[in-house]
């Protein structure tokens, strides 16, 4: 007998962007290779479903490991290898390699998000796997069903007027000659950055929260490379839904469970300080996400209409921060080091710039990722180049208690400095 079942119209939204997640985890023994792919192939339903027209359909074939090669030395560079092996929605949702102390995955971002990964990360080594509760992904229409019959359309009508309100990076000049030169298919291009959270702004000026110093940074890079300030701020957040359900349903069973929405602080006086600004985006974020309502509106709006974004010519700022990958003592010193990531096509991506961040422990020491994503089509490199290092610098070098006016002034100097090279 036939296991399948119809894909929601969130779920939907994936197959469209072709977005897929890859991990990876670097152990300290060879022999915990074969225990972690056990594991790994236990909790990734993706191995074991395919696309059959609207449908998820399970299946039972054999799952390759593939070859990861021995020149492949970093946990990135592992993820970029997996990414590269093509495969197709129609056989199989996820694949895996391994080689001698490296085991990674890709997965379609359908199956699963950051913080099932984040959930899975202290049972990968398990002598045990925990058994999965489903075959099919449980969706977040069956996790909040009550939840979600209390969205009305005036919700969805306001969450998406918020999208109107974000900081918008303008196209590049020469989108035009982007969209000419690159073909419906092909990804988008990435700017990985690690740094010690001890070299940012979030560890030297005590009181601010990560998410916050990456809103701040994020908006202020954004509206430097622009080339004006506003005294409006918006940046979209993703969240993570299981939070609001209670801790006895909170298991690894609920693979895909995200949502996002606008974060806003209007009417900013430039003389105001970055901290004031990023307590401003913390207010509004902490209202909406404990207001009862808008983080299920956000899903519901994405399910129902996907991301509704009309701002002619630009890119709205996306953050996802996936948040900490860390383990007890047990497995802390069996792991040496991990990466998370996705891909997706750019025609898709074309009205999004999004950041994506993560934090683990390196060398003993606690590591921020911040990962940008760049629509090719319509933001050249210069320009993403720009924006990438821009953030940076703001995270590590610009102090919280200057003005918004003193902070956007130093990044459009900085700014100046690259292109002038």
């Amino acid at each position: 007998m036939i296991k399948a079942r119809k894909l929601t119209d969130f779920e939907k939204i994936f197959i469209t962007s072709n977005e897929r997640c890859q991990f990876a985890l670097k152990v300290s023994k060879p022999s915990l290779i074969p225990k972690l792919i056990r594991n790994l192939e236990q909790y990734i339903l993706g191995f074991h479903l395919k696309l059959d027209g609207i449908n998820l359909v399970y299946h039972n074939d054999p799952i390759e490991v593939h070859s990861i090669p021995k020149s492949v030395k970093s946990v990135k560079d592992a993820c970029n290898f997996m990414d590269s092996i093509n495969y197709d929605y129609r056989d199989k949702f996820a694949i895996i390699g391994a080689n001698d102390d490296t085991v990674a995955i890709s997965v379609s971002h359908l199956i699963c998000d950051g913080g099932f990964f984040v959930n899975i990360y202290d049972k990968l080594l398990l002598d045990e796997p925990i058994k999965m509760k489903s075959i099919f992904p449980i969706t977040t229409n069956e996790t909040f069903p009550e939840e979600l019959s209390k969205v009305e359309s005036k919700d969805i009508v306001e969450h998406q007027n918020w999208f109107k309100k974000l900081t918008a990076l303008k196209y590049s000049d020469n989108y035009l000659e982007l969209q000419k030169k690159f073909g419906d298919n092909v990804k988008c291009k990435y700017y990985p950055v690690e740094m010690p959270v001890k070299d940012t702004q979030f560890y030297k000026a005590k009181g601010l929260k990560l998410t916050d110093l990456y809103m701040t940074s994020f908006a202020l890079s954004i509206m430097s490379l622009n080339g004006q300030l506003h005294s409006n701020f918006g940046i979209s957040n993703c969240i993570d839904l299981r939070q609001y359900l209670p801790p006895s349903k909170r298991e690894i069973s609920n693979t895909q469970n995200t949502a996002e929405f606008g974060v806003l602080a209007n009417n900013v006086d430039f003389k105001m300080s970055i901290r004031d600004l990023a307590k401003m985006f913390r207010s509004d974020l902490a209202m909406k996400m404990n207001d009862g309502k808008t983080p299920l509106t956000s899903y519901k709006s994405l399910h129902d209409v996907g991301l509704a974004y009309d701002v002619e010519k630009t890119c709205f700022p996306e953050l996802s921060n996936i948040g900490r990958f860390r383990v007890d003592d047990t497995f802390s010193s069996l792991i040496n080091d991990m990466w998370i990531q996705q891909t997706m096509n750019t025609k898709f991506a074309e009205i999004i710039i999004g950041i994506v961040a993560f934090s683990k422990d390196k060398f003993g020491e606690n590591t921020i990722v911040t990962r940008l994503q760049q629509p090719v089509t319509v933001v050249n490199d210069r320009d993403a180049d720009v924006l990438m290092k821009s953030f940076v610098h703001m995270m590590k070098e610009v102090p919280v208690d200057v003005s918004i006016q003193e902070a956007y002034d130093e990044l459009r100097r900085f700014q100046t400095k690259i292109l002038q090279k």
